[in-house]
């Protein structure tokens, strides 16, 4: 039930995004700046501690492939803002 209502919400919010657009142009980049950082720490919260758990339990080589796929990541952002923005 709560997921369904977070889903709700987010449809809404996307709705009135759409039908404000021209409203919030100016604080448009500052609110996607913030949904992406949310993002990053939702993303961030479970991973770091999933390190941790591994790294006291011995398994330093599956925590070592995650720190690589997240490094990846970021070097696949880094890449893809360069090339978008010219």
């Amino acid at each position: 039930m709560v997921n369904l209502m977070s889903a709700s919400v987010s449809l809404v919010g996307a709705m009135l995004a759409y039908y404000l657009g021209t409203r919030i142009e100016g604080v448009l980049p500052t609110l996607l700046a913030f949904a992406g950082g949310m993002f990053v720490y939702l993303a961030c919260s479970d991973l770091i501690p999933e390190l941790h758990h591994a790294h006291k339990h011995g398994e330093v080589r599956n925590s070592w492939g995650q720190v690589a796929v997240f490094g990846m990541g970021i070097g696949m952002i880094y890449v893809l803002i360069k090339v978008l923005e010219g």
